[in-house]
């Protein structure tokens, strides 16, 4: 099957919070392979019905992205409906043998599974570059071998032996289908590794960065300040009015939220969406009169907005 294909690794949530890997890079990056069909992960089932359960950027980036240049787009991820909930139904019955525990001690002993993990993913995964690196996909590589070796294929680790041949089984299907010679696959850089390995079996030719970027993708001033703006603005939200907020609001993790809204308004300090997000700080704070005196901005702005 003479087709080449490029196995791009994104990391879902994290773009929006990370400024070295944006959805701008992913535009940029579809842009300068210039493909001829754009593999996505996102359910066949899913993209036949329109209600995508799917990371975001598959969505507003690679199929938009697709869309609008009348390239096609294959779905082409696999998961069952109640595999999270295996999930948890055997991860239950694991820790509650001895056997079960000491298994899971074992794998949480590994610098890669254990506590260092977060702090690793987030070094790995800070630009474009590094999440599609060599050095990541064997970290990568080695976490799902370790928990494979000691949890075994299944509903503890999700499967995922299986559900990656049946996703490199969707992309095989998808360049047969639409005689595609130049493939983009966007999933998340954890899967990079073994989709590339299902496919350089199937006798595809598997392309990197190098192969077709001249030069580093750099962010404008213009862009790289909206993104910014964006990223405090989902942070702040996330900790003013996330689930720890609205369940256990004592508890609530304010830590750089004041220092995120000052900034914000310094550039417009009659921004109101800014104003009543520092309300929800004040009031989960029990600054109540200062919660209070935000709102009535807030409020008032937005009645202005309405009514003019």
């Amino acid at each position: 099957m003479a087709s080449d294909v490029f196995v791009l690794g994104t990391i879902h949530q994290f773009h929006l919070m990370n400024e070295g890997y944006t959805y701008t890079h992913l535009e940029r990056l579809l842009e300068a392979y210039d493909p001829d069909l754009v593999c996505l992960e996102i359910r066949p089932e899913d993209y036949e019905t329109g209600e995508y359960k799917a990371p975001e950027e598959m969505v507003t980036v690679g199929l938009k992205w697709a869309v609008e240049r009348g390239i096609p787009a294959a779905p082409v991820d696999w998961w069952e409906d109640d595999m999270p909930q295996r999930h948890q139904e055997a991860m239950a019955e694991l820790t509650a043998t001895p056997e079960g525990q000491v298994k899971l001690d074992r794998l949480m002993a590994d610098a890669a599974v254990g506590p260092t993990y977060e702090a690793r993913f987030q070094e790995l995964t800070q630009t474009y570059q590094r999440a599609n690196s060599p050095e990541t996909q064997v970290f990568f590589r080695r976490i799902h071998d370790l928990e494979t070796e000691v949890l075994g294929e299944g509903n503890l680790n999700k499967r995922w032996a299986q559900r990656n041949k049946n996703m490199a089984q969707l992309v095989l299907e998808a360049i047969k289908d639409h005689e595609a010679k130049r493939v983009i696959v966007l999933t998340g850089c954890e899967h990079k590794y073994i989709i590339e390995d299902h496919l350089r079996d199937a006798g595809l030719t598997l392309l990197q960065l190098e192969d077709f970027l001249s030069e580093d993708i750099k962010l404008t001033t213009e862009e790289l300040s909206a993104f910014r703006d964006r990223s405090a603005r989902i942070f702040i939200l996330q900790r003013v009015d996330g689930p720890q907020a609205n369940t256990k609001p004592d508890s609530a993790d304010l830590s750089g939220v004041l220092e995120r809204v000052e900034t914000l308004l310094e550039r417009n300090p009659n921004d109101s969406e800014v104003i009543y997000y520092r309300g929800l700080y004040h009031y989960l704070q029990r600054q109540y009169d200062e919660a209070l005196a935000d709102f009535k901005v807030a409020l008032q702005d937005r009645e202005a907005l309405l009514f003019g």
